[in-house]
């Protein structure tokens, strides 16, 4: 255990160290390639994958989202089991994409819903309530817009799998048409 800390540490270090060489003006190029060197490696890929734009906005979110860590840790939990009920990591990139657009969706609509019905349920203006009903509108068109383009990308990949595996099976066919031809014009 100590020694994967170890290992861990000096591989911070590392990438520090290659940070600060390269993250200026005119680096040197055996410092870019020490850096390409890096993210070739498990480390590297892992360092691209946690600062992904995307799952970086998620945690920005969630970090937003209250400043008791349990509800965070929950957020992040939750999160990651809807991934799972997606079957996130078994898709394509471009659905793994529309996943996490659905539900970064999702996480702004509920945050929304919660914060409509305190700002509704309180004394409030006229303006005040067709703002607020008007941005649930909103988010909640997000949400389902999300929503349709994930189901129909899936819905185009799915199509495409089958047009692809009817091919296969018409070349198969094909192919087994063409060897029995052979064989008889070969027995005559």
């Amino acid at each position: 255990m100590a020694k994967k800390e170890n290992s861990a540490t000096q591989t911070k270090s590392e990438l520090s160290a290659i940070i600060a060489r390269t993250d200026k003006e005119n680096p040197k190029p055996a410092d870019i390639a020490a850096m390409h060197r890096f993210l070739n490696t498990d480390e590297g890929i892992a360092t691209v994958r946690a600062n992904e734009p995307t799952r970086a906005a998620m945690n920005a979110f969630i970090k937003s989202y209250s400043s008791s860590e349990l509800k965070r840790e929950t957020q992040r939990r939750n999160l990651e089991m809807r991934r799972e009920e997606l079957d996130y990591a078994n898709e394509s990139t471009i659905v793994r994409m529309l996943i996490d657009q659905v539900l970064m969706c999702q996480m702004r609509l509920i945050q929304f819903e919660v914060t409509h019905a305190n700002r509704t349920n309180e004394s409030h203006t006229f303006a005040a309530g067709i703002y607020y009903e008007k941005r649930l509108s909103f988010m909640h068109g997000r949400f389902l817009k999300a929503v349709e383009t994930l189901a129909r990308v899936k819905k185009l990949l799915s199509e495409a799998n089958f047009r692809d595996q009817q091919a296969k099976h018409k070349r198969g066919q094909a192919t087994l048409t063409s060897q029995r031809l052979l064989k008889s014009l070969t027995k005559a």
